[in-house]
């Protein structure tokens, strides 16, 4: 069974390093229900995602590409292949500003506020806790 790596993203998400989270959300199908309701899910949470700086990349393997909002940016079959993920199920990884996985979930769903707390617990979001607040504060 494959499992997740704490790989660099590479070339395809190199535009987000620094600057952005990333959720990949895979599926064999955009009518897996597993990937409908993760996207409601996340859909409901646009406050919090924008506050974490998180993008959104749907890695649909029936078309083989991957999207963020709607526009596709090459080839899903690439994407997972660097993270090892499985093509015939549902995954949802997580990874850091630095391009490393932080959380993979395959064939279930996860609710945001667990991302949310877990990005709340690194380092780098605390600092940008500290910097916010400062900012306010001034």
């Amino acid at each position: 069974m494959p499992i997740c790596s704490n790989l660099n993203a590479g070339e395809i998400l190199d535009k987000f390093l620094w600057r952005n989270r990333v959720i990949v959300i895979s599926t064999p199908s955009p009518a897996n229900p597993l990937f409908k309701k993760q996207l409601q899910l996340l859909d409901s949470e646009t406050t919090d995602l924008i506050d974490r700086d998180l993008v959104i990349l749907k890695a649909l393997l029936n078309t083989g590409n991957f999207l963020i909002d709607e526009v596709s940016f090459g080839s899903s079959e690439k994407l997972l292949s660097k993270f090892n993920l499985p093509k015939s199920e549902f995954c949802l990884i997580l990874l850091g500003k630095d391009g490393t996985v932080k959380f993979c979930q395959i064939g279930k769903l996860v609710r945001p506020q667990v991302l949310f707390s877990l990005i709340d617990s690194m380092p780098m979001r605390k600092h940008e806790i500290r910097v916010r607040n400062r900012a306010d504060n001034q």
